[in-house]
């Protein structure tokens, strides 16, 4: 019911960071971007205090995601109750190709999906791939299935090479449109 108004608002406002920390899904571990990095370590903090385990509070150059566009500020909650508050160059620490924003940008909801779902089923390389794989090495890494986001990143790109992200969405999407798994 806020979304709308947010959106109308075209401003920031504490419910930009109320959000993450209000999800009734109660997730404890997870990538979370934060429009500011003032709010990284902020986040993290309140996060641990909600009983997160493994959490990346992310901002990269005011963009709410680790991005191959800059250098990203991350505040991590450890596994052990640690905040430690780090920085990361996709180009420089993991040898991805750096990107410009408008190579992030993207269309409408059908151009958007209909690039998702090439990226997913392997048929699309470039900057937005690099995007996905990056994030999702991110919540491979705080998920446990692999000891750091650089071999997540090998992970998510072999992952989507096969196809495999693909095949996972059409799973879903069969799934959600069968109204007796519901």
């Amino acid at each position: 019911r806020v979304a709308p108004v947010r959106r109308a608002l075209r401003v920031r406002t504490v419910f930009n960071i109320m959000g993450p920390l209000l999800n009734p899904a109660g997730a404890r571990r997870g990538v979370i971007g934060v429009y500011s990095k003032d709010y990284c370590s902020v986040m993290a903090r309140a996060l641990r205090e909600l009983g997160a385990e493994h959490v990346l509070v992310v901002n990269t150059n005011g963009v709410d995601e680790l991005s191959t566009t800059g250098v990203a500020h991350v505040a991590e909650l450890t596994p052990d109750g640690e905040i430690k508050e780090w920085r990361l160059d996709a180009t420089a620490d993991l040898g991805m190709p750096r990107a410009e924003l408008s190579q992030l940008r993207g269309g409408d909801a059908h151009e958007n999906a209909a690039t998702l779902r090439q990226i997913f089923a392997g048929k699309k390389s470039g900057p937005m791939e690099d995007a996905i794989a990056l994030n999702a090495a991110a919540g491979l890494y705080v998920g446990g299935v692999c000891s750091s986001i650089k071999e997540g990143v090998a992970l998510a790109y072999s992952s989507m090479s096969a196809g495999r992200p693909m095949q996972t969405l059409e799973a879903w999407v069969a799934a959600s449109s069968d109204e007796t798994t519901i």
